[in-house]
């Protein structure tokens, strides 16, 4: 995920495609199984996890990916993968060494 990709909202997606959102979303869920919103938390988070391997600082990870907060990032990274940010980084370095 690029830099711009991790600031796109559905809404703009949806215009970038030609369609409403409420279409959109509902055609994009029927297709994938999980809703516009849930796609694109999971790639940020999926984007997360590279830049917590590469010791980036999780404020910045936040502001880079488009959080509103350090701890709206920390919220939605443990809602995703069960773990918080730093368990992550924690259980990421174990597997490293």
């Amino acid at each position: 995920m690029s830099d711009d990709d991790s600031r796109l909202t559905a809404d703009e997606i949806a215009e970038k495609a030609g369609y409403q959102r409420n279409y959109f979303s509902e055609l994009f869920r029927r297709e994938t199984g999980v809703t516009i919103t849930r796609y694109i938390l999971e790639r940020k988070i999926e984007a997360a996890k590279s830049l917590i391997s590469g010791g980036i600082e999780l404020s910045q990870i936040a502001e880079m990916l488009g959080f509103s907060s350090q701890s709206h990032f920390c919220s939605r990274f443990k809602t995703v993968t069960g773990m918080t940010p730093g368990e992550y980084r924690t259980h990421s370095e174990s597997y490293s060494e």
